[in-house]
């Protein structure tokens, strides 16, 4: 019976069987030092081979494990007639939460398969058991969800595994070409594809929300919305922020600014320039710059904006095909506000990130509910501590270009005052000058003839009618 091998598999077995040849012509020629450097580089395919076979292996067990649980629970699943297995979804999620004492015996099943799928993929202990996998309708909802606002899924390639480590075997650079060769006459050698191995390791990421029990009681509609956008909210900014900013080791992902030496560096000019902009676009190979893409902050944005060329109009132009979407230089433009400015300086970034760089995620999210811990008993209400597992690795160092530490100065005599937490306040004890600036004068007319201020004329400016106001109000209702 053949054995199963995936194709990277078969890629470097052909590619095995091509160095064996050439040694043993190297051999036949009697040349030592060709046969030598053969040697060598049949050992690293070997090596790379081992690496995909063990790739291979892993994610087939993963794979089986699965299986076997979703088995174990329901042996007969399907097979009694006229009985259908109840499936995981969001509403027997909810059910179960919710009234989990109404289960069927084949819901209690289905559910209690969830929570050893939990305990196996998200738990590294027994005190950590009690949770449930969220179904894959509402995993599917969230994920989609993430990618409805600006997240990094939407600009890197993202590959779903089971397997909580495993390792990818990949080709750097160019595809090797072929030779014009005449009939019976030498076939030049190719030049040997270059690969590489990354081994990646799940981390796990968690946080703690407060579930009311007015929210447990309400409809399972406001219910699935409100886990969704908690769970894909906490999971845009936490996967942001390890992407762009990871600092690696066996607790966090690698970071695509972040991890020195990943990609071309490129100097920070001292004025932003379309020349500059131009060298940095070509400093990228050629291969990559067709699906590059710019990635820069609002600060950024604002800073390139301001370049014009002869008529006066911006390098940074409206995507034909795509509404809110901007071009420079051709390729378009990703904003991503979770790259900092700091001291009037930020990061830009242009290269194709599908290439760069590799989520490496689960398919489903782990989520554990309990009324005792983490203050729950002490406020009557419920805890729920959503888990995500996932990691992220530079794969193609050639793949982008950074330039760090760039002046953006377009943005830097802008005022920015953030909203106060007493805002439209139901009841406003007095009146202010503070709280009726921005009352338009007719408005302001209207209030005093409300509020019964005699002496207040159409003929008066905005800061008498004010200051009447709260003349008549001071020190009453």
């Amino acid at each position: 019976m053949a054995k199963r091998m995936s194709n990277k598999m078969r890629e470097l077995l052909g590619d095995i069987s091509a160095k064996r040849k050439e040694m043993d012509d190297a051999i036949s020629a009697r040349d030592a030092e060709k046969a030598k450097k053969v040697k060598g580089e049949l050992e690293r395919l070997n090596d790379l081979y081992d690496a995909a076979e063990a790739a291979f292996d892993s994610e087939r067990r993963a794979e089986i494990e699965d299986h076997e649980i979703d088995d174990e629970e329901n042996p007969d699943a399907g097979n009694a007639a006229g009985k259908q297995t109840p499936k995981y979804n969001a509403k027997l999620f909810y059910k179960a939460l919710t009234n989990g004492a109404s289960l069927s015996d084949a819901e209690k099943a289905v559910v209690k398969n969830a929570m050893r799928k939990y305990n196996a993929g998200y738990t590294e202990s027994t005190k950590e058991g009690g949770g449930y996998t969220v179904p894959d309708d509402l995993s599917s909802e969230i994920f989609e969800s993430i990618k409805d606002e600006n997240s990094v899924r939407n600009l890197v390639y993202v590959e779903p595994v089971k397997a909580k480590t495993g390792t990818r075997v990949f080709r750097q650079g160019q595809a090797v070409k072929l030779y014009n060769t005449a009939e019976a006459s030498e076939i030049k050698e190719m030049d040997n594809a270059e690969f590489d191995t990354v081994t990646y390791n799940q981390k796990k990421f968690a946080g703690i929300m407060t579930v009311s029990s007015e929210l447990l009681e309400d409809s399972f509609a406001n219910f699935t919305q409100e886990l969704t956008n908690w769970l894909s909210e906490a999971a845009r900014n936490t996967e942001n922020r390890q992407v762009l900013y990871g600092v690696g080791g066996e607790k966090h992902c690698q970071g695509i600014i972040s991890t020195p030496g990943a990609f071309i560096e490129i100097s920070a000019p001292s004025t932003m320039s379309i020349g500059y902009l131009r060298k940095m676009k070509f400093s990228l190979k050629s291969q990559y710059r067709k699906t590059a893409k710019w990635l820069m902050n609002d600060d950024m944005f604002l800073e390139i904006s301001e370049l014009r060329d002869k008529e006066g109009h911006s390098y940074i132009q409206p995507d034909p095909k795509e509404d809110e979407q901007y071009r420079l230089l051709g390729s378009q433009i990703v904003i991503l506000n979770d790259i900092e400015t700091e001291e009037g300086k930020s990061t830009l970034l242009y290269g194709d990130f599908t290439k760069a760089y590799r989520m490496f995620t689960r398919r489903d999210f782990g989520i554990a509910f309990t009324d005792s811990a983490a203050g729950a008993f002490q406020t009557d209400t419920t805890k729920a501590r959503g888990i995500e597992r996932f990691d992220g690795r530079i794969m193609d160092n050639n793949a982008a270009v950074i330039a760090r530490e760039v002046p953006v100065t377009a943005a830097a005599d802008i005022t920015t005052t953030e909203p106060t937490k007493d805002f439209g306040a139901a009841d406003i004890a007095e009146y202010t000058e503070e709280n009726l600036a921005y009352q338009t004068k007719k408005t302001l007319l209207i209030l005093a003839e409300d509020l019964g201020i005699e002496g207040v004329k159409d003929t008066q400016n905005k800061s008498e009618i004010i200051a009447a106001i709260i003349a008549a109000t001071k020190g009453g209702d």
